[in-house]
């Protein structure tokens, strides 16, 4: 446990809108860490400026995007690709 989450930054995915508490992040966090905490420290397309990223579910349902080098994070500029690419998105959500 080493990065820490600003208070003033809310995580959700940017497909479902569920939160790292709704998606039950607790499962996979240590103990004394917060879901939020967990997806601050360990989610990979998280954008730490917004606080959007991919949860698992929609990750793989939108294709699992990827960028060369440090890997694709939930920025506005790849969200607005895959809008363009998937025009549904923001509307799925897994059952």
């Amino acid at each position: 446990m080493g990065l820490f989450k600003p208070d003033n930054v809310e995580l959700e995915c940017a497909s479902c809108k569920r939160t790292p508490t709704e998606l039950g992040m607790a499962f996979f966090a240590e103990e004394g860490q917060t879901p939020d905490e967990y997806v601050w420290e360990n989610e990979g397309t998280l954008d730490r400026l917004t606080g959007l990223f991919l949860c698992d579910e929609c990750y793989i349902h939108w294709g699992m995007p990827s960028s060369p080098g440090a890997g694709w994070k939930a920025t506005s500029g790849n969200l607005a690709a895959l809008r363009m690419v998937h025009r549904d998105f923001g509307t799925w959500r897994p059952s």
